[in-house]
């Protein structure tokens, strides 16, 4: 299961016809823009955790060594 992340989701157009914003991930700072409710959904899901964050980390660290 993955951690959870804390984000940001900003949306700038909301009607009958599609909902349009950005998503971003409080952690990395990283954001992806979204289209629809589905492209703001898979941005949650492509935008780094902090496991994935600490366990690249430790990766990196463990090569220093």
């Amino acid at each position: 299961m993955r951690e959870r992340g804390v984000y940001v989701i900003r949306i700038y157009r909301r009607d009958s016809v599609r909902t349009a914003g950005i998503v971003e991930s409080v952690d990395s700072g990283e954001h992806l823009p979204f289209q629809s409710p589905e492209q703001l959904w898979r941005a949650l899901q492509t935008l780094p955790s902090p496991r994935a964050r600490c366990q690249l980390t430790q990766s990196n660290e463990e090569k220093k060594e």
